[in-house]
């Protein structure tokens, strides 16, 4: 499992969901929506937890990645998940990269050799 950018904490997220779902409509991850399916949406979020699902993964692989300049979910949460994955989760860390990973390079270089080294 690869994990790009992501927060170990998404009760900050959830918050307020209409703002949650204009971030994801944006980034072209969710169409418009009723804000009875965004309600629905927020709630099915509210049941994650992904540092138990960290947790989870080991002994299969686990690849986090994240910016050393991400403004929106700090680097704390990386080593958070890491942590969590008990030493077990290969976590890198992309010089001045910000929160859009998959736009960089670098991280789609780094992801691919990952998968390329079987370690996947």
């Amino acid at each position: 499992m690869a994990a790009l950018a992501t927060p170990s904490d998404l009760s900050p997220w959830i918050a307020d969901p209409s703002a949650l779902a204009a971030v994801a409509r944006e980034a072209g991850i969710m169409d418009e929506e009723s804000p009875e399916a965004v309600d629905g949406w927020a709630d099915q979020i509210r049941a994650m937890d992904p540092l138990r699902s960290a947790a989870a993964v080991p002994p299969r692989p686990l690849l986090i990645v994240h910016g050393s300049a991400d403004a929106e979910v700090p680097l704390m949460e990386a080593r958070a998940l890491a942590d969590a994955a008990e030493g077990q989760g290969d976590l890198r860390v992309v010089a001045t990269a910000g929160h859009r990973l998959r736009h960089d390079p670098r991280v789609v270089a780094i992801l691919l050799g990952w998968l390329e080294r079987g370690e996947a």
